[in-house]
């Protein structure tokens, strides 16, 4: 991802799920994270890229029936579907979106 699609995928996402969420979904710390913000995150690592491409396609398919404070929402909610787990929850920490 050159540096000018990755500034408007940020900024897009951080418009929709919010920094701290951004930061829980993506696994990062909040001094990396601050580095995208601020421009200077260079590369994302490759697995942060490929969650970061993941989520995109999540949270716009979640605003076609969702406004961003429910996209968010979405996130933390527990769900039937995940045995009464939230997405989050059945994400978990370091997930690796070509194994889901």
């Amino acid at each position: 991802m050159d540096n000018t699609i990755r500034t408007v995928v940020w900024t897009s996402m951080d418009e929709i799920l919010g920094e701290p969420l951004l930061e829980q979904l993506l696994c990062i710390d909040i001094g990396t994270a601050q580095r995208y913000y601020a421009g200077r995150g260079g590369a994302f690592q490759p697995i942060v890229e490929e969650r970061m491409l993941y989520l995109v396609n999540v949270a716009y398919a979640l605003e076609g029936g969702y406004n961003r404070d429910g996209v968010r929402n979405w996130f933390s909610r527990k769900r039937s579907q995940l045995q009464e787990k939230t997405p989050l929850e059945t994400l978990g920490k370091d997930w690796d979106p070509r194994s889901e």
